[in-house]
């Protein structure tokens, strides 16, 4: 039977395990306060941690409807077969997995299972750092297609080539996050320190590549259409000699 790690809805289980909806005050000794509030809880933070499960469940399942029609138009259009919408469709299908992996997760909550299996923790972790790579070549690609080879673009950037990244993307999220869980307990503080680090990072990446993009877009849209139009005109002229393309 594989082995199983706690997570933090194991922990709030735990925690109200032996609660009773009651007004009576317990006397066994089992630490629960007056109305069978368990020790350091009140009524308010009871019905906070209510309110956010609720919302999760909520929020996780128009997620998951969202994702699903963004990923049926994406295949009905075909979209998948051009490259700067590749790395859309591999955020949308991470982002499924992922909802899927949170929800599934609550609904072991709801059921009372105190145990719930590593294997969503380990979907979770991965589809959320392919995600955030998704994220990344969208980004880098508008770079590549607008900043860095324009013109080269379509030579440089094809299909095979978009899905051989894809595909090691997808492998290193996959190791990541299922190897990762298997080494260390979800409470371990290695865990919380090295997800914060690696997603700072990935963080950090996307926010200088969508900063150069904007850089970019801002340069050149100063730059009024009379200008570029007389500049094509000059071009085009029997005698004219154009130096650059416009």
């Amino acid at each position: 039977m594989a082995e199983t790690t706690p997570t933090l809805f194991t922990d709030i289980t735990e925690t109200f395990r032996n609660f009773t909806w009651t007004n009576e005050t317990e006397e066994a000794g089992d630490g629960l306060q007056p109305g069978g509030l368990p020790p350091g809880w009140t009524w308010e933070a009871i019905l906070y941690v209510v309110f956010l499960l609720r919302m999760r469940l909520w929020l996780g399942f128009i997620g998951l409807v969202s994702n699903v029609m963004a990923f049926l138009i994406q295949i009905k259009l075909k979209s998948y077969r051009k490259t700067q919408f590749m790395f859309g469709l591999v955020l949308t299908v991470s982002e499924m997995f992922y909802l899927f992996a949170v929800l599934a997760e609550t609904y072991y909550y709801y059921n009372e299972i105190l145990i719930i299996p590593k294997v969503y923790q380990a979907i979770a972790l991965a589809t959320n750092l392919l995600a955030l790579f998704s994220i990344i070549g969208v980004g880098v690609d508008r770079y590549m297609a607008l900043c860095a080879f324009p013109f080269k673009y379509k030579i440089i950037v094809t299909v095979k080539r978009y899905a051989a990244v894809i595909v090691g993307l997808t492998a290193i999220s996959i190791l990541y996050g299922f190897v990762f869980t298997q080494f260390f307990a979800s409470d371990d503080p290695v865990v919380s320190q090295r997800i914060f680090i690696v997603l700072s990072v990935l963080l950090f990446i996307t926010t200088v590549t969508y900063i150069g993009l904007f850089s970019h877009w801002y340069e050149h849209s100063g730059t009024p259409n009379w200008v570029t139009q007389s500049r094509r005109l000059e071009c085009n002229k029997p005698n004219g000699c154009c130096s650059r393309l416009v």
